[in-house]
């Protein structure tokens, strides 16, 4: 009995935990369908209220589009009402004098088409005097000054003809609604011709039709070229279209006078602004000029043609294209000049930041020759007139500006590509950058000297990660400038000013200090290569010209200044490199 006792204990202790532990699975899967179905909730809310954030939004969108409308035809809003009240409510129309209140229509409306001519004078004094005669023959075909004129002559010559009575049948009340439709109509026409007039006193509304007219021009000559081009290919039967047939076509077209043509006149009007210190006009000329070259350029694309220079025949030939871009980097570079001598460095940094871009675009028009070379034969122009720009500004003293240049100098260089022949536009933006290097020594609070080193290691690194070390490596270039800064580095650290600043060579945290491009290209070492090549010898290369570069800086006398400990870390930082050397490949080991 007892062992019966003790089972039936054991049996229900079993069914009690059993029945515990599934009614604490039951709490478990509750409690998580509980959270799950919170975050549902949450979830739809947040989705509810994202909808109702972009209801409200396009709601108020369309609310204020219709407002702006509503405001801009307010008048004739008004005169529909009026007229509706007017055929509604006026029973009696024998009393009406229609003939007369249609006559008083039309004179009020051809008051107001004299009030048009006698404004229109306004912009066009305007344009003459601040801006150039050219804007005059803009202002003259703008479709919104022509569309108000030709608005108020419908309405005043419907107006008129309602005055006649050429409908005997029509009811009175209409013929009046009807004038006072034509009336609010005109109204609004001479309100519009006023915004109008009040948009073309702003300087940059004439930039804007300079631009337009001039994108007119080059998109109208583009589809013809492109029509002709297409017609020559089905003339000769094989359908292939060159380049020279292209540029022949771009050439007779003429686009190029006039394009040059509206360059002049707004270089003219950039330096009336100037000395009105006008800098958000200045900045849309400039924009506007090179927007204009871009897409020149971009519908000269596939017509590149090179003719052989003269005056340098071993510049490899130049185009056609350049007879407008070279004005517009001339015109940019005078304008930079122009605003640095009347110390406005905003001016200065948007050429220079213009210039960048239309080198940057040029870099992408590709021309290649019959050796299959690719080369960027328009990159190097405003390039070099960027450097320039670079000049004015440190002759003035724009520390804003020589940081820009010194972006813009790295921006160039890291877009580089790898079958893409730039050798003279790295050289250009190098010089340029060491330039900026050197004249950060002339300056004590100069903040563009370091930045100018780094952007030339960033595009060594480049060069390496990109073409290998091959025979003419841009780290070459930059060790050879970096050797004529350290007597200045001296000098300053001497004079204090070097007060947590490391030199950007030799700054172990820097990613592109002497040791880690060492190191980068210690990583491109190829373990399989041809057995008759030795796959060191592009690292062997670059530990020469660092081991050259470090001998010559040991000639430097340091003066116990902390410049000495720092080139010394960095010294056996890259001994360190070598170690990524030391395994020769098994392929060349059995060469040797």
């Amino acid at each position: 009995m007892a062992y019966l006792a003790s089972r039936r204990r054991e049996t229900r202790a079993i069914i009690t935990a059993q029945s515990t532990e599934a009614i604490r699975l039951v709490h478990i899967r509750i409690r998580r369908c509980r959270r799950s179905l919170l975050k549902v909730a949450l979830k739809a809310r947040v989705v509810a209220l994202m909808r109702l954030f972009r209801a409200q939004q396009t709601a108020a969108r369309m609310t204020g589009r219709a407002l702006a409308y509503a405001g801009r035809w307010s008048a004739t809003i008004v005169a529909i009402l009026i007229s509706l009240l007017f055929i509604v409510f006026v029973q009696d129309t024998e009393h009406l004098r229609t003939s007369e209140v249609e006559l008083a229509c039309a004179q009020m409306i051809g008051a107001a088409l004299a009030l048009l001519l006698s404004l229109s004078i306004i912009p066009a004094q305007r344009a003459a005097e601040a801006f150039s005669p050219a804007i005059l023959q803009l202002y003259a075909q703008d479709r919104w000054l022509l569309g108000a004129f030709l608005t108020l002559v419908a309405t005043t010559s419907a107006s008129v003809l309602l005055g006649t009575n050429f409908i005997p049948k029509m009811d009175a009340r209409i013929s009046i609604g009807i004038q006072f439709l034509l009336l609010g109509i005109s109204l609004d026409a001479l309100r519009g011709y006023y915004r109008r007039i009040l948009d073309l006193l702003n300087p940059q509304t004439a930039f804007h039709l300079v631009v337009r007219k001039c994108a007119g021009l080059v998109n109208h000559v583009g589809r013809i070229v492109q029509r002709l081009t297409r017609i020559q290919g089905l003339a000769s039967g094989t359908g292939e279209i060159t380049d020279a047939s292209r540029a022949i076509y771009f050439s007779a077209s003429q686009v190029s006078h006039a394009l040059r043509f509206w360059i002049a006149h707004l270089d003219e009007i950039a330096h009336k602004l100037i000395p009105r210190r006008d800098t958000s006009a200045v900045n849309a000329i400039v924009t506007g000029m090179s927007n204009i070259g871009t897409q020149y350029s971009e519908t000269r694309r596939n017509s590149v043609l090179l003719i052989p220079d003269f005056d340098n025949l071993f510049a490899g030939g130049i185009s056609d294209i350049s007879d407008v871009l070279n004005p517009i980097y001339e015109r940019i570079r005078v304008i930079c000049e122009d605003a640095a001598k009347s110390s406005n460095e905003l001016v200065v940094k948007h050429c220079i930041d213009a210039l960048v871009k239309m080198t940057t675009h040029a870099m992408t028009i590709v021309h290649s020759s019959d050796g299959g070379l690719r080369k960027a034969p328009l990159a190097f122009s405003p390039c070099f007139w960027h450097g320039l720009c670079t000049t004015t500004a440190l002759k003035y003293a724009m520390d804003d500006a020589a940081l820009t240049a010194v972006n813009g100098f790295q921006s160039i260089l890291l877009n580089q590509k790898k079958d893409l022949y730039t050798s003279e536009l790295e050289a250009q933006s190098l010089e340029s950058l060491s330039t900026l290097a050197l004249a950060s020594y002339l300056k004590n609070d100069a903040v563009w000297g370091f930045p100018a080193i780094k952007a030339m290691l960033i595009a060594s690194r480049h060069d390496i990660d990109l073409h290998g070390y091959h025979d003419t490596p841009t780290l070459t270039t930059v060790l050879r400038y970096a050797r004529s800064y350290i007597p200045f580095e001296v000098a300053m650290d001497k004079a204090g000013k070097r007060t947590q600043q490391t030199f950007p060579l030799c700054d172990l945290g820097f990613r592109c200090s002497v040791p880690a491009l060492l190191e980068v290209v210690a990583h491109q070492v190829k373990r399989e290569q041809d057995r008759w090549q030795n796959p060191f010898d592009e690292f062997l290369k670059a530990a020469a010209d660092v081991r050259d570069f470090y001998r010559e800086l040991s000639r430097t006398d340091f003066e116990n200044r902390l410049l000495r400990k720092w080139i010394v870390d960095s010294l056996l930082a890259t001994v360190k490199s070598f170690s990524f050397g030391a395994a020769t490949p098994r392929r060349h080991r059995r060469s040797c």
